[in-house]
């Protein structure tokens, strides 16, 4: 079995004597050349204490951005739709009212009981969140990043790397004139549901100039990071807060840098429902 896993290891351009950083800027690298995505991605959310389990197949283009989704659970049949020429996505809710609806992804009907807008699909946001810290990580490895070693799921084999923060906590920080949670966990790579869930702030602009809010010093305590062998993407991330998973995302039969028809993303598309 590891002779198996060592000849499978180096046909896909891995080598088993990579250390972690190695791995880590192979994958940094390799999501920076994807400009197209399709993909069915697998995600559980901590919301209100429980983990809420969705299913959708995604369609992708980074630029000018756009994005398909189509909801397979648990509300099977919801689409969105945003083409990169407007701002507003249009939504077909498969459900009261029964038409289409054009709404902003900042807005609280598509963020209901969500982590992440749709903007943050694909695997941007984990690279910019590892880039933010990544001076750290090689200052110091052996305190932030573990090799888990080669793990199979669905025929795949991972490199699995888990990054932990030894110093995570949340520190006070003093709202500036004009600004939003968005704002201030954009300009910090955080997640804006921690942010409002640790200061149970109802919204995400409901804060205002002057008010003292706390803010985790990284995303997470700790991440799992798969990285698939034969991509160098990572197609299972695992991300956990007081060592409880906070959020999972699995991304299953993934297509990379599809070439689109020119109809791909526009509301006339004979293949969608709105």
């Amino acid at each position: 079995m590891r002779i198996f896993l060592f000849f499978l290891i180096c046909n896909s351009g891995i080598l088993f004597a990579q250390n972690e950083i190695i791995l880590l800027d192979h994958m940094i690298n390799t999501i920076s050349q994807v400009s197209s995505l399709e993909y069915e991605l697998h995600s559980k959310e901590l919301i209100d204490d429980k983990l809420i389990y969705s299913i959708s197949k995604v369609k992708l283009r980074k630029s000018p951005f756009s994005i398909y989704c189509y909801m397979l659970h648990p509300r099977k049949g919801i689409e969105i739709l945003l083409n990169g020429k407007h701002n507003d996505a249009l939504v077909k809710p498969n459900s009261f009212p029964y038409f289409n609806l054009k709404l902003s992804p900042y807005g609280k009907l598509m963020r209901n009981k969500q982590h992440h807008t749709i903007i943050d699909s694909g695997f941007d946001n984990i690279k910019n969140i590892l880039l933010s810290a990544i001076d750290s990580i090689k200052l110091n490895p052996k305190a932030y990043i573990s090799n888990l070693g080669i793990k199979q799921k669905n025929n795949i084999y991972f490199n699995v790397l888990k990054i932990t923060n030894p110093n995570f906590k949340y520190y006070k920080y003093v709202v500036k004139d004009n600004e939003t949670i968005d704002d201030i966990a954009k300009r910090n790579h955080l997640c804006v549901y921690l942010i409002n869930q640790k200061n149970k702030i109802s919204f995400f602009d409901k804060i205002n100039k002057g008010d003292i809010i706390y803010l985790p010093s990284s995303y997470a305590e700790s991440f799992e990071i798969w990285i698939d062998l034969d991509t160098n993407l990572p197609l299972i991330q695992k991300v956990f807060i007081n060592d409880n998973l906070f959020e999972y995302y699995e991304f299953k039969n993934i297509i990379v840098n599809k070439i689109f028809d020119e109809n791909e993303f526009l509301e006339s598309n004979k293949f969608y429902g709105f």
